[in-house]
């Protein structure tokens, strides 16, 4: 930062990678307030890009002593006004959001020509991007999505209507890695691109709204075909933000030694250079695995959430005078709610969604959901927390982040599989590493992290337990619970079956060839030997089937419709 000021910092993109606790965000607020107090700094602009309203807020309460230098600029007016000692043009200090800056990049051109941005009458010289950084946004759009947004466009955008479905009916059964020439969808609508997303009638901050928005950025492309597994096939590509540009760039992100998005953005693109690390030392925590499947959907089945609801509670009752932070999917409508569903398990624990505020802390059980897990400090002091399934890619978004990482157009075919699969992975390790350092872990103790017990549920698939000693350095790792016993006889015969099907890309199973591959010659006896058994339950939903019931009766299994909003891969 000091050399951004001084005008000495190469045009490169700067990654400090400390684990959280470690203190980066201070270093910040120190530098800021130094900054605001040097006298031959006064024309040099300081400006700091968060991911969210409530980081602007709780950061310009730090920095409130140098408040008559300070500006916060988001959405939010009133959160502005509430928090601003001067004008945005006036301020030494802007705190602002990385999407406000995207938004303004996208439609007004380069960072420098960014007016509104300027301090003394040019760009702010000190630029720190807090958290996580990528290049440009990857871009998947999935084919029963993109049919979902013709009916809002028909009214008044015919064409550009007729247009999408025609797409999704090329992307309908079209072999992976086929390449799609996309028409000028600004051309097709007859008005711009921005005109288009809003006269869509699609609430914005909606799934609809944000879907339309990157079909929209594909216009005039060469992208694409990915396939999602039951989701099925999805455009493919990225646009680049035009945030490298903001270089020298400063960003601060704990997960940058455990992201392959930035090794290839350093070693690919070349955009970036690491700064120094420290190491923190994870002796003090201890990891348990339990290996079982934790996908969203499997929490959105009453019948399959059940055991793993009775596992958790079971662990927070071995501990009965000590806080739990638990992280959880979102819930779904039409389900029990998962704290309710938690507390009805533990009638003698205050179980709740969110922090519970300040003051002592007590035996609580607090429940927060994935996309709650980054940038809060309510759970410092928790000594155990649990992750209730973990967060993971679909194929076609780790594909189009690749791209977007290395800098190189899908148009060229896509990267190999391992490529992939290494950004696929380090995605996963961010996320761990993310919601773990909610709890104590996070602290630091001399070179240490403060002593914590973490309980994971995870696959064997998944990778998680062989990733957790990358991810936590000197951590201990323990089976939470003991795994199942391996299983035989009809049971297995028809999960392998399954399996078989389910690579094959099948689409309906009858009822008949799963009783033949599992030798059950009595059709009475399927239910009570293999459809209504817990791990039969679980791989449905893990592999994506459904009950098949043409006429109001189950003759089969037949492939999930879930569309790309309603599943998030999680396992």
């Amino acid at each position: 930062m000091e050399d951004m000021a001084r005008e000495r910092a190469a045009a490169k993109v700067f990654l400090s990678s400390l684990d959280p606790g470690v203190g980066k965000t201070q270093a910040v607020i120190h530098f800021a307030r130094s900054l605001v107090a040097a006298q031959d700094c006064r024309e040099v602009g300081m400006m700091i890009l968060v991911g969210r309203v409530h980081e602007a807020e709780e950061l310009a309460q730090a920095l409130a002593d140098v408040r008559e230098a300070l500006a916060v600029y988001v959405s939010d007016p009133k959160v502005n006004e509430t928090n601003s000692g001067a004008e945005p043009g006036q301020a030494q200090i802007l705190i602002t959001t990385q999407q406000m800056i995207e938004r303004r990049l996208r439609h007004s051109g380069t960072f420098h020509s960014l007016a509104e941005f300027h301090y003394a009458g040019r760009p702010r010289m000190v630029r720190v991007w807090d958290e996580a950084w990528l290049p440009g946004e990857p871009i998947t759009v999935g084919r029963r999505a993109a049919l979902g947004l013709a009916d809002p466009l028909q009214r008044r955008f015919p064409k550009l209507a007729d247009e999408v479905e025609n797409i999704a009916s090329r992307l309908n059964g079209a072999a992976r890695g086929t390449l799609v020439d996309l028409p000028d969808f600004e051309a097709l609508g007859g008005e711009p691109a921005l005109s288009i997303l809003e006269g869509a009638g699609l609430e914005k901050r909606q799934s609809g709204y944000d879907l339309l928005a990157k079909l929209l950025r594909l216009s005039g492309q060469t992208v694409r075909i990915g396939h999602d597994g039951q989701l099925g096939e999805a455009l493919v590509s990225y646009a680049d933000s035009g945030t490298a540009e903001m270089a020298p760039l400063l960003v601060l992100d704990a997960s940058g030694r455990v992201r392959q998005t930035y090794r290839y953005a350093e070693q690919v693109r070349q955009c970036l250079e690491r700064l120094p690390g420290a190491e923190k030392d994870y002796k003090p925590l201890r990891v348990g695995v339990w290996s079982r499947s934790g996908r969203k959907d499997l929490f959105h089945n009453a019948q399959t959430r059940q055991p793993l609801l009775e596992g958790i509670a079971e662990t927070i009752r071995s501990k009965p005078d000590e806080a739990w932070l638990v992280i959880a999917h979102k819930d779904k409508a039409g389900v029990l709610p998962f704290v309710k569903a938690l507390a009805g398990l533990l009638p003698d624990r205050q179980v709740m969604a969110g922090s519970p505020g300040d003051g002592p802390l007590g035996p609580v059980v607090c429940v927060i959901t994935w996309g709650q897990h980054m940038a809060v400090n309510h759970y410092r002091d928790f000594g155990n927390v649990i992750l209730a399934g973990t967060l993971f890619m679909r194929d076609s978004h780790a594909i189009a982040t690749t791209h977007l990482a290395q800098g190189r157009e899908v148009a060229s075919g896509f990267r190999p599989k391992d490529e992939v699969a290494a950004t696929a992975a380090g995605e996963i390790r961010h996320h761990v590493l993310q919601a773990l350092c909610r709890g104590r872990v996070r602290q630091l103790e001399g070179e240490r992290c403060g002593a914590m017990t973490a309980y994971v549920i995870a696959s064997e698939r998944s990778g998680i337990k062989d990733m957790l000693p990358d991810i936590f350095p000197g951590c201990e790792v323990f089976t939470w619970r003991d795994e199942p016993k391996p299983l035989s006889g009809k049971l297995q015969a028809a999960l392998s079956y399954l399996r078989e099907q389910t690579e094959a890309g099948v689409q309906t199973i009858s009822y008949h060839d799963i009783r033949t591959a599992a030798g059950i010659k009595n059709a009475n006896h399927l239910a009570r030997d293999i459809t209504t058994r817990p791990e039969w339950l679980e791989a449905m939903q893990e592999q994506g089937w459904e009950a098949d019931r043409p006429a109001r009766r189950t003759v089969g299994l037949k492939r999930t419709t879930e569309t790309n909003e309603d599943l998030q891969e999680a396992a």
